[in-house]
């Protein structure tokens, strides 16, 4: 067995592993993603972050899910990545971060309370006939697209508490119409203040306290169907609020992303 150092973070109640690469150099098997993901045998996270040095960047994100799979990009991951790289001072620059994901290279801003990431762009928009899902009733609206990784988006009539996501989150998540790869499913409603929402995830296989790409995914729905005119949003997850941000057509995420404790563990 090997002994090796982490960190546990967690960006809005989203919460991470961290190893540094020499430490646990990518690819990192299944087996051990998800034991140490679980949460009764291992640390227990909603996924496993591995940071590497880049000659061209800041650092290089490696994500990974509970379940052993690659994430294209996670952007509450990557919020508690850019913290602990300026707290290991690894950047190169005093303002914005430069690092790599699956997706391309990203920027993200740290202040001393928020951490906010770029989200490169969101493609494969498409609104969908809710019949074709057999979905329940109280739906509005149904949308997919892309934010670094699959999401479709729920626009509910009523408050997003009362929806049942367990369900519904599972069927969508493994439809045929999203297949092979499968996608993540979140539900929103809009209200006085903002918007609130939640989500299903893909490779962790149930909610999460917040998830960072769906919460692009439901603000750039929003602007675009609800508020054209609007340069940002607030949205309220269970695990707290984020602000999605349009700048110069740039998309931004902003919330908080803290370290909660360093360890050692042998795998």
């Amino acid at each position: 067995m090997k002994k090796i150092s982490f960190y546990k973070m967690q960006a809005n109640g989203n919460d991470f592993i961290v190893v540094i690469a020499p430490d646990m150099p990518p690819p990192v098997e299944g087996k051990k993603i998800r034991a140490l993901c679980d949460r009764h045998f291992g640390i227990g996270a909603d996924g496993l972050i591995v940071l590497e040095k880049a000659e061209d960047a800041d650092f290089i994100f490696h994500y990974y899910n509970t379940d052993g799979s690659r994430g294209e990009m996670c952007a509450n991951g990557a919020r508690c990545a850019l913290r602990l790289a300026r707290e290991l001072q690894w950047t190169r620059r005093r303002g914005e971060l430069l690092f790599k994901a699956d997706d391309g290279l990203h920027r993200g801003r740290v202040t001393s309370e928020e951490v906010s990431v770029q989200i490169l762009s969101a493609t494969d928009i498409r609104e969908h006939d809710a019949a074709q899902f057999s979905l329940p009733a109280g739906i509005k609206k149904v949308f997919s697209l892309n934010t670094g990784v699959p999401h479709v988006v729920l626009w509910l009539e009523a408050d997003v508490a009362g929806f049942d996501l367990a369900r519904w989150g599972a069927y969508l998540r493994y439809h045929d119409f999203f297949a092979p790869g499968g996608t993540n499913v979140d539900v929103f409603s809009p209200g006085p203040k903002g918007v609130s929402m939640r989500t299903y995830e893909r490779g962790v296989e149930k909610e999460t306290l917040s998830c960072g790409t769906g919460v692009a995914a439901v603000g750039l729905i929003f602007i675009k169907m609800i508020e054209p005119s609007a340069t940002h949003v607030d949205i309220d997850m269970p695990g707290g609020p984020f602000r999605f941000e349009i700048h110069e057509r740039k998309f931004w995420l902003r919330g908080p992303a803290r370290i909660v404790f360093q360890g050692q563990i042998l795998i």
